[in-house]
């Protein structure tokens, strides 16, 4: 019998011939009428005939080619994901360096700039300064004091092995060379803490002619965070002009409540936002703030990631340890049902529906606590279709 059977059979008194149109809403409830026995007959499919309300799911091999479920092991692990928490990225105090001036002066030329990565001994800047003239000035005089006084330290003892003079004199002798030699090696350092290279002091100390200007060289390896200075500015003695920073190794502060500190210790793994390298904790702060209530958890990123940089605030994952290994399964293969957590795992021609205990859920990935075993085999694909036909057996 058609609809429009159906409907003349409602409507007595109307002719074979007229052209019956029901309202909507009554069209729409004769066609659901009609639907319902597709509806069962999928049901009857996935469902074997005959058997009582379970939680296994049995299958002929046709359904289960045409189901075409995909299957995972879960992966054990000791290591239980905390909530994900913000995490502001730092460089380590002693992977930065300040370059100041050596003396007042003139910049005359810049060399690097904001973001550009230098090696160490690189030329930054050049500084025009008076001192630097003075600097080299008393250097060569202290050397060549020392010199001479080297040499009559060497004249006077010989003197003194055949007797030629008092041991007295030698005693005063020693004491001068003594002084000269003092003073041309403080005079030597003030020069090479000033910026000059050993290369520079040797050709100094040969002869060569005074430098009327100092370069100012990257004390480290790394990149230039900040520039002061701009070429023509006259800077005062130990001005910074330079803030460089070596990016191989990266600090991650995270703030966690205390209560989720609980297992955390140094050396355990920190997931960062948009990093394949996982961090290491390095320090578990032993302070509550007490606006906050949370702790300071450092963790250090020693593989460089080139989309990590100074202030830039991650999302951040620290795991804890766990005693009793843990199972990972993907989250799209646990459902929600009566107010538990299932999964659906092989079980001979069929599947059953499993209870299980979520620890945590993190990145796509879901830790089961119990109810699973390395061995099973989880479904992780056709999961509505699974408990569609569960849920219609009397799956809880």
């Amino acid at each position: 019998m058609n609809v429009e059977a159906v409907a003349r059979r409602n409507w007595p008194g109307r002719s074979e011939g007229a052209c019956i149109r029901p309202p909507g809403a009554i069209r729409r409830v004769i066609r659901f009428v009609w639907a319902v026995p597709s509806i069962v007959a999928l049901t009857l499919w996935l469902t074997p005939a005959g058997r009582a309300a379970t939680e296994a799911i049995a299958l002929t091999e046709a359904q289960l080619t045409s189901l075409d479920v995909r299957l995972e092991n879960p992966r054990p692990t000791n290591e239980i994901p905390l909530p994900a928490s913000p995490g502001r990225i730092e460089v380590p105090p002693q992977a930065e360096r300040l370059v100041s001036a050596p003396s007042a002066g003139l910049i005359t030329q810049l060399r690097a700039t904001e973001g550009e990565a230098v090696e160490a001994g690189q030329t930054l800047a050049v500084l025009q300064s008076p001192d630097i003239l003075t600097m080299q000035r008393d250097y060569l005089d202290a050397l060549s004091a020392y010199r001479l006084a080297k040499t009559q330290h060497e004249r006077d003892q010989g003197l003194v092995k055949d007797g030629s003079i008092s041991q007295r004199r030698m005693q005063e002798t020693q004491q001068a060379f003594s002084a000269r030699e003092n003073a041309v090696t403080a005079a030597r350092h003030l020069l090479l803490g000033a910026g000059f290279t050993a290369a520079e002091l040797t050709e100094l100390d040969g002869g060569g002619r005074m430098l009327p200007t100092l370069d100012i060289r990257a004390p480290i390896g790394g990149v230039v965070l900040a520039r002061m200075v701009s070429a023509g500015d006259r800077v005062d003695d130990r001005q910074s002009l330079f803030q460089i920073a070596d990016l191989s190794t990266l600090w991650v502060n995270v703030s966690l409540v205390a209560e989720a500190l609980h297992g955390a210790k140094i050396g355990l793994p920190v997931a960062i936002s948009g990093c394949a390298v996982p961090a290491r904790v390095v320090v578990v702060g032993a302070v509550v703030d007490p606006t906050s209530q949370t702790v300071m958890l450092r963790a250090s990123l020693d593989k460089g990631c080139p989309q990590i940089r100074p202030g830039q605030v991650v999302q951040a994952q620290v795991f804890v340890h766990h005693d009793d290994p843990v199972m990972i399964v993907p989250a799209a293969a646990v459902v929600a049902n009566g107010g538990k957590d299932w999964v659906f795992i092989r079980e001979g021609k069929g599947y059953a529906a499993q209870a299980v205990t979520i620890a945590a859920r993190a990145n796509d990935s879901v830790y089961v606590a119990s109810g699973l075993e390395a061995r099973n085999q989880v479904a992780v694909s056709a999961i509505a279709t699974l408990k569609a036909a569960w849920v219609g057996m009397g799956g809880n």
